[in-house]
């Protein structure tokens, strides 16, 4: 039951961050996006199954991807009017797990 009210959560952020972003509205519809409910729901689901330690290691591995993320939202505002919506999305992604990679190391 828990997974479908997960699925409801995120369905409403997608929904509403497309709806607000499509009027305009991108102050708003990043907000609602980058809004932490997501990652106060893991990290309470975290905590409930797995303890303090295993919150730690999911926030220490969130900061590792933040950077990449940020060089993935860049290079797709950059890229997005000069080469179109799908090639900077792909090529944004691919910079995120390739750097997202290098900042984990190979472990």
């Amino acid at each position: 039951m828990s997974l479908v009210w997960h699925f409801i959560l995120g369905g409403t952020i997608v929904a509403l961050t497309v709806y607000f972003g499509s009027k305009g509205e991108g102050k708003l519809a990043a907000f609602i996006t980058q809004f932490p409910s997501l990652s106060v729901l893991a990290i309470f689901l975290i905590y409930k199954t797995g303890g303090t330690d295993a919150v730690g290691k999911y926030v220490q591995g969130f900061l590792y991807v933040v950077p990449p993320w940020i060089l993935y939202i860049l290079v797709v505002w950059f890229l997005c009017s000069r080469v179109g919506i799908f090639p900077s999305l792909i090529f944004g992604i691919a910079l995120y797990f390739l750097f997202s990679w290098l900042m984990m190391g190979t472990k």
